[in-house]
């Protein structure tokens, strides 16, 4: 695993496990109302994450300059989507999860233009 595939993968295991830490620590201390800031990091960090890696490994001819912005846009989506439902769950506000959710779907479109312009698979040379 070469170049933003291995960006993707080596953060989303990053973000696991610090969603897994988040997680023993809520159940040590028995208080779970951070749940759903905890889910959001392991799906969005982790699972997202892991995904579009394996699509880069599968499609290496995807790898580029836009890859690189997924990338840049995945990891600023998952930390300001955790942050703000932490705040959220706070009743520190909810604008920053409503930003992150937008910047969420803007991921989504960008990952679905990179696939619908290279396909999925090596292209035969």
């Amino acid at each position: 695993m070469r170049g933003t595939a291995f960006l993707f993968m080596i953060t989303a295991i990053v973000f696991v496990l610090l969603g897994m830490a988040w997680g023993i620590e809520m159940s040590v201390r028995a208080d779970f109302k951070m749940t759903p800031a905890h889910a959001h990091l392991n799906l969005i960090g982790f699972v997202i994450g892991a995904v579009f890696a394996l699509y880069f490994v599968v499609t290496p001819q995807a790898d580029g300059g836009l890859a690189k912005a997924l990338y840049a846009l995945w990891a600023v989506t998952t930390v300001l989507m955790v942050v703000g439902i932490y705040m959220a769950v706070s009743q520190q506000g909810e604008g920053l999860a409503k930003i992150a959710s937008l910047l969420g779907v803007l991921t989504m479109l960008m990952f679905g233009w990179i696939v619908l312009k290279n396909g999925i698979g090596r292209t035969e040379a």
